[in-house]
C-alpha cells in the first residue's frame, strides 16, 4: 500500500514538473504569435474549414441540446442547406471538427470568442499527446522520470507539432491517439485486459477517419514486428495473438460504426482515390535533403523528421550499441516508407505521394531518448567525431550545391539551424558526460538544452528574421471583424436583398466573392 501510495506522489510530481516545463516552453516557442497578437487560425484553410467547422459544431450541438430540453426527445438533424449546396452534415464536418472529442466544449463558447477557444484547443491537444506518451514509457517499463520529461517534451513540441499546432489541428489528432493504441497493443499482448485498447480504437475511429486509416495502418506495421521479435518463428503463437487482438480492435470499430461507416463510404468514393503518379521514387533532391531534416525546422513531402537535436543523438547511439533490435527494426521500417512514393501513397489512401504518417517517426525519437538517456553518457570520441564530421561535411555539400538541394537564402537558414543544434548537441553532450557536476544542475542543464532545442526549431521557422511562417496567421482584429463585424453586414445587405421577394421561407443567396466574405455566424 505504501510503495502504491509513493508511485502515485512520484507519478503527480511528475506531471506537475511535466506541465510547468509544457507551459515555460508554449511561451517561448509560440512567442512570436503573442507578440504580433495573431492566433493559430491559418489564413488559408485555418478560416475557411477549421474556424468555421469549430463554430458550426458548436451551434449544432447547442440545437440539439435545446430541442431536447424543449421536446424531450433526441432529434438529430443530417442535412444542411446551409452547407454550400446543401449536404450531409456528418460528412461535411466530421474531417474537420466533428468528430474531435476537443472539439465538444466549445458548444460552451459563444461563436465571437470561438477564435480563443481554438488556440485553447490547439494547444492542449499537443499538451495531452505528451501525456499519452509519458503513460506509454510507464507502461511499458520506463521508470526514469527525468528520461521520460525529456521525450515527452521532445514529443508535444516535435516539428510535425509545430507545424500543425497553427495549420491542420486535425493532424494533431494521430498524436493522442497513436501512444494509447500502443499501450493498448501492449496490454493485449502481455495477457492484461483490452479496455484501453478498445477505447482507443472507438475514439481513434470517431475523431478522424483518415488518421484512424494512417494509424491503423502503423499498428499492423508495429504488430507484425513485435510479434515477429517476440515469438521468432512460433507461428502458432502469432496467429494466436492476432487474433487475440483482431478481436477488440473489431468491437472498437463496432462502438465508432454510427459515425465510422458513413464516413468509410465518402472516403472510398473520394475523387482524388487513385491518382498518385511516380511511385518509384521521389526527386533526388527530396533524398538528399532527408539529413538537413532532422536538425531544422522545415520539411519535404510533408516529411517532418526535426524533434529535438538529443533525441537524433538518442537514436545515433541507440544504433551504435548491440541489442534493442527491436527499436533499429522499426526505425529501418521508417526509413524505407519514407524512402518510396507508393509506401507514402498507400499510408494517403493512394490520394498522391506524401509522407504524413512522419509523425511517427517524431514518436518513435523520443522513445528512443528515454531508452538511450543513459547510455548516451557512453558514446566514446570516436563515435562523437563520426558523428559530427557527418553532419559538417553535409552542411559543406549543402553550401556548395548551387540551388540544387535548396534556394541559397533557404540553405543559409537551415545551415544556421544546423550549426545552433550541433552546438547545443554538444553542450548537452556536456553535461550528460561531466559526473563532477552536481546531479540535479546536470539534469536542470540537459532539460534546459533539450528546451533551447525545441526553442530555436520554432525561431527558423516562426521568427520574422527566419521564414516568418507566423505572418500567415489572422490576427485577433482579423478574426474579430470576420466572425463579429462581418455578421451585422451581411444581415443588412441580404435584408436589402430579399425586400423584392415575394415568398423568402426557402432561398439561396449567392454571388461573386461570397465564399470569402461569408461568416460561420450568420447560418445562411
Amino acid at each position: 500500500m505504501k510503495k502504491l501510495s509513493l508511485l502515485r506522489s512520484q507519478r503527480m510530481q511528475y506531471y506537475v514538473a511535466y506541465s510547468v516545463m509544457f507551459a515555460i516552453l508554449t511561451i517561448f516557442v509560440f512567442w512570436w504569435f503573442i507578440f504580433q497578437g495573431r492566433t493559430f487560425v491559418w489564413k488559408e484553410d485555418g478560416f475557411r474549414y477549421h474556424i468555421n467547422s469549430l463554430v458550426y459544431v458548436a451551434k449544432y450541438l447547442r440545437r440539439l441540446f435545446r430541442s431536447f430540453l424543449l421536446t424531450h426527445k433526441i432529434v438529430i438533424p443530417q442535412w444542411d442547406f446551409n452547407i454550400g449546396e446543401g449536404t450531409d452534415v456528418l460528412m461535411a464536418q466530421h474531417y474537420f471538427m466533428l468528430g474531435n472529442l476537443l472539439a465538444l466544449p466549445a458548444v460552451f463558447v459563444p461563436s465571437r470568442y470561438m477564435y480563443i477557444y481554438f488556440n485553447i484547443m490547439v494547444l492542449a491537444h499537443i499538451y495531452i499527446a505528451g501525456i499519452c506518451f509519458s503513460n506509454l514509457c510507464f507502461y511499458t517499463g520506463k521508470s526514469n522520470r527525468i528520461a521520460v520529461l525529456a521525450g515527452s517534451i521532445t514529443y508535444s513540441f516535435s516539428y510535425w507539432a509545430l507545424y500543425n499546432v497553427c495549420r491542420h489541428v486535425c493532424f494533431l489528432i494521430p498524436l493522442v491517439w497513436f501512444p494509447l493504441l500502443i499501450i493498448g497493443v501492449e496490454k493485449i499482448i502481455r495477457c492484461d485486459r483490452p479496455y484501453t485498447f478498445i477505447i482507443s480504437v472507438a475514439c481513434a475511429a470517431i475523431s478522424n477517419f483518415y488518421y484512424f486509416y494512417v494509424m491503423a495502418l502503423l499498428s499492423i506495421l508495429y504488430v507484425g514486428i513485435r510479434l515477429v521479435y517476440k515469438y521468432r518463428c512460433d507461428v502458432f503463437l502469432i496467429i494466436k495473438m492476432l487474433l487475440k487482438l483482431l478481436l477488440p480492435a473489431v468491437f472498437g470499430v463496432g462502438i465508432a460504426a454510427i459515425i465510422f461507416l458513413p464516413v468509410l463510404y465518402i472516403f472510398i468514393s473520394d475523387f482524388r482515390k487513385g491518382k498518385a503518379e511516380n511511385l518509384i521514387l521521389y526527386p533526388l533532391a527530396y533524398y538528399l535533403k532527408l539529413p538537413s531534416l532532422l536538425f531544422s525546422s522545415t520539411d519535404s513531402y510533408w516529411f517532418c523528421a526535426s524533434s529535438s537535436a538529443p533525441a537524433i543523438l538518442g537514436v545515433y547511439c541507440l544504433l551504435c550499441r548491440k541489442g534493442n533490435g527491436l527499436f533499429k527494426v522499426m526505425l529501418i521500417a521508417c526509413a524505407i516508407i519514407a524512402s518510396f512514393p507508393f509506401l507514402g501513397a498507400l499510408f494517403n489512401g493512394f490520394a498522391y505521394r506524401t509522407n504524413k504518417w512522419s509523425w511517427v517517426f517524431s514518436l518513435l525519437c523520443a522513445y528512443i531518448l528515454v531508452v538511450e538517456w543513459q547510455e548516451m553518457q557512453s558514446l566514446t570520441v570516436k563515435q562523437l567525431f563520426g558523428f559530427f564530421s557527418f553532419f559538417f561535411i553535409y552542411m559543406s555539400i549543402l553550401l556548395f550545391s548551387d540551388k540544387y538541394i535548396y534556394a541559397q537564402s533557404v540553405v543559409k537558414r537551415i545551415s544556421l539551424a544546423m550549426i545552433i543544434q550541433l552546438y547545443i548537441l554538444g553542450c548537452f553532450i556536456l553535461a550528460i558526460k561531466l559526473q563532477q557536476i552536481q546531479p540535479l544542475i546536470r539534469i536542470s542543464l540537459c532539460l534546459l538544452l533539450i528546451g533551447a532545442s525545441i526553442f530555436f526549431n520554432a525561431y527558423f521557422k516562426f521568427s520574422p528574421n527566419q521564414e516568418a511562417y507566423s505572418s500567415a496567421f489572422m490576427t485577433s482584429k482579423e478574426l474579430d471583424k470576420l466572425l463579429n463585424n462581418e455578421t451585422v453586414d451581411i444581415k443588412k445587405a441580404l435584408a436589402n436583398d430579399l425586400q423584392d421577394c415575394e415568398d423568402y421561407s426557402f432561398f439561396r443567396w449567392s454571388g461573386r466573392g461570397m465564399t470569402a466574405r461569408a461568416s460561420p455566424s450568420v447560418s445562411i
